[in-house]
């Protein structure tokens, strides 16, 4: 009678445990809680339990999302002004914002200061409060290393540099001199280390003899970071150095082109054979394809983001690259394309989301690279792990 009773107790002890494991994992219930509820002082399993286990798995990589140009003046100024602070990133905001890094080639100086460069036609400067167009995106880290940075002189140059900074953005491509802007932003997310540079392919041009005024940033001139091979690869073997993972901008190529030249192809394999694991390329206004060298990827131009050119579809057109990244290097790339409408980016709508992953694929092909479109967003094979993608 007694070994019965034993057994009984054991038996409803067991199918007790039993339950409370199934509403633990099941329901995702605090351990902690129940422990804390039952009056309980010590674990009752295990730290390795399947909940923390999937924890883990949930923290292993981190994911960086990229986007093209993004311009906060002229007509995207006066939207702002009118519709509010945050209207270019209203729509997509949130979901740049969920990424562990975002990322963007800021294509105007947002400052008060500095006068227009003597000959240049085209100079933007967005207003401060542009800023905050910024912050609805949750960008992380800016690229100042192109062709506009400097449209207003180094005033505005600096001043655009501490608002950014003091908004908690970091900037990347440019500064108060040559140091500073050839210097490496490393940021770390879950234990890892994203190390960023940026330069430009236009930092040498000026646009008045009489005020010879270039981009280039030098010892005492604040300015941008220009694109020298030597110093850009000694730049990501320093980098690589100090990080798990280098990430490299690049303003180059030709304006209104979909196909990125040899020279750039081959300047992209210099920088990955010294240790870039990916690099985002700016500047020609329209979508170029993406290249998987060596199990990196290359974007040679990811489009326009935010900007006024509504004189032509492939200048409102642009693509969302979200790429996740482990220890071990880069693990999944994903696409989305995006259409501006009014100055506002948005997801593209069907048709012209088949348009334009069809677009990309073609250009992708012609640089050996393999895009799947399923869903909602394209899916680009990488070396390291194309079985699992």
């Amino acid at each position: 009678m007694k070994k019965a009773k034993t057994l009984k107790i054991f038996f409803w002890s067991a199918v007790a445990l039993t339950l409370l494991l199934f509403i633990v994992v099941f329901y995702q219930v605090n351990m902690g809680d129940i422990v804390e509820y039952l009056g309980f002082e010590g674990p009752l399993l295990p730290e390795n339990t399947l909940q923390g286990n999937l924890d883990r798995q949930d923290q292993n990589y981190i994911t960086i999302c990229s986007v093209g140009d993004v311009m906060l003046a002229r007509k995207v100024g006066r939207a702002i002004k009118t519709q509010g602070p945050d209207y270019p990133l209203r729509v997509l905001g949130p979901e740049l914002a969920a990424a562990d890094i975002t990322f963007a080639n800021l294509e105007s100086p947002i400052a008060q200061s500095g006068q227009p460069l003597p000959g240049k036609q085209i100079c933007f400067r967005a207003p401060p409060v542009s800023l905050e167009s910024l912050k609805a995106g949750g960008f992380d880290i800016v690229s100042l290393a192109n062709n506009h940075a400097v449209d207003y002189d180094s005033p505005a140059l600096l001043e655009t540099f501490d608002r950014l900074s003091e908004a908690g953005i970091a900037v990347i491509g440019a500064g108060s001199n040559i140091s500073q802007a050839r210097q490496a932003v490393i940021l770390e997310r879950k234990g890892m280390k994203i190390a960023f540079l940026a330069y430009s392919d236009l930092a040498d041009i000026y646009f008045s003899y009489k005020y010879r005024r270039a981009h280039r940033a030098q010892e005492n001139l604040p300015g941008v970071a220009p694109m020298i091979l030597p110093d850009m690869l000694d730049d990501v073997r320093a980098a690589r150095a100090q990080a798990d993972a280098v990430v490299v901008s690049l303003h180059w190529g030709n304006e209104y082109t979909e196909e990125p030249t040899p020279q750039q192809q081959e300047i992209a394999h210099r920088l990955i054979d010294f240790g870039a694991d990916l690099i985002l390329g700016h500047h020609p206004h329209w979508l170029q394809g993406l290249e998987v060298y060596q199990g990196k990827l290359i974007a040679y131009s990811l489009g326009n983001f935010v900007f006024d050119q509504d004189w032509s579809e492939p200048t409102q057109e642009g693509l969302v690259l979200q790429v996740q990244i482990d220890p071990t290097g880069l693990k999944e790339a994903r696409l989305k394309p995006i259409y501006i409408n009014t100055c506002q980016p948005q997801w593209a709508s069907e048709a012209r989301e088949e348009k334009i992953f069809n677009q990309v694929i073609e250009r992708c092909r012609k640089l050996n690279t393999e895009v799947k479109w399923e869903g909602d967003w394209a899916k680009i094979k990488v070396q390291k792990d194309a079985a699992n993608i």
